[in-house]
């Protein structure tokens, strides 16, 4: 999609339906994306955003988000 969030939306809408209750997705992300995959989920409301992760650079590299 235009900017790059297309999947992460379709993770965020559909994982929800192959999780464990309180079940988790870790997902890597581009440089720069990890607080817009942040927003996005929960703003769906079926998840909070319980860690993001950086790389051994410093960047954010990983959105782990946990099912309410």
């Amino acid at each position: 999609g235009k900017d790059g969030l297309d999947f992460y939306r379709r993770i965020i809408q559909e994982g929800r339906n192959y999780l464990a209750p309180h079940g988790f997705i870790a997902m890597e992300v581009g440089i720069g994306q990890a607080r817009q995959v942040a927003d996005l989920a929960e703003k769906s409301g079926y998840f909070i955003v319980s860690e993001i992760v950086k790389d051994y650079g410093g960047i954010e590299r990983v959105v782990i988000l946990t099912q309410k």
